[in-house]
């Protein structure tokens, strides 16, 4: 939280990489940058008024998509 204050007042458009997914989005985080970890890499969102209150780890999925071939 500290951190997000501080560069919020520095440069607003640098991305914050964390590995929190569990951290509640806050109101003070509006147009802010996140590059969220999900156990691969990291996957960058921009934090908007219809995000806040959920979670980080929300809108960087851990599993992907399975996708098999054709049957045979």
């Amino acid at each position: 939280m500290e951190k997000a204050r501080k560069i919020r007042t520095i440069n607003p458009k640098k991305v914050i990489r964390t590995q929190v997914r569990d951290a509640i989005i806050l109101p003070e985080w509006l147009g802010l940058i996140f590059a969220v970890h999900n156990g691969k890499e990291f996957k960058q969102f921009e934090i908007t008024y219809d995000k806040v209150g959920r979670r980080l780890g929300d809108f960087s999925h851990s599993t992907g998509r399975v996708l098999h071939s054709g049957p045979g």
